[in-house]
């Protein structure tokens, strides 16, 4: 009786330890995939920086055509008044 009363108390030991090694592997992948997710946070954080800039360049780049359109109809308005023009 003893005998089997050892081998059930080292099968909980076993389970014990079978248990605290599950929670260790849980907590090291749990702790990689935050690391992860805080490297692609990041990693997004710098695509919106991007963006961002691109958005600016456009906005700037857009600006600059939309004024030398006009100054390019107001050069072909005052062209066509110096050449008699009624187009």
């Amino acid at each position: 009786m003893k005998l089997a009363k050892k081998k059930i108390e080292l099968t909980m030991v076993e389970r014990v330890h079978n248990a605290v090694l599950g929670v260790e592997s849980a907590t090291a992948v749990f702790s990689k995939t935050v690391e992860e997710i805080i490297v692609a946070n990041e990693q997004l954080k710098n695509v919106v920086n991007d963006c961002e800039q691109v958005i600016s360049e456009h906005q700037y780049l857009k600006d600059k055509s939309q004024k030398a359109i006009q100054e390019n109809e107001l050069l072909l308005q005052n062209i066509k008044k110096l050449v008699g023009g009624t187009n």
